[in-house]
């Protein structure tokens, strides 16, 4: 997990072959102007997908987890409170793993 800020994103360029593109894509586009859904950079492998709907509370919120996929979350405005907690300390729910998703909750 990396907190961070966008005008730091230089810092982490090297941890995988395709954040640089993601950040580049991330402080070269008007996000504000992106519709909500799925905007793909390179087919499954790069893709943004955006959603504008307010943010969930301690109680509302899920932990997700992805084999596959690596999130980076990015807030365009406003403020949102972003958890997370190590998979070894998670709960695993009964259905386990969605290997077709590539998420488990």
């Amino acid at each position: 997990m990396i907190l961070d800020t966008l005008a730091q994103a230089h810092r982490y360029t090297s941890l995988h072959p395709d954040f640089g593109r993601a950040f580049a894509f991330l402080t070269g586009s008007n996000l504000k102007l992106l519709a909500p859904g799925r905007h793909v950079i390179d087919g499954d492998r790069l893709y943004v997908l955006v959603d504008r709907k307010d943010g969930r509370d301690r109680e509302g919120a899920r932990l997700e987890a992805h084999r596959r996929y690596i999130d980076i979350q990015f807030t365009i405005e406003g403020n949102e409170e972003i958890g997370w907690r190590p998979t070894a300390e998670c709960q695993q729910p009964a259905g386990g793993f969605d290997e077709a998703k590539d998420i488990i909750f």
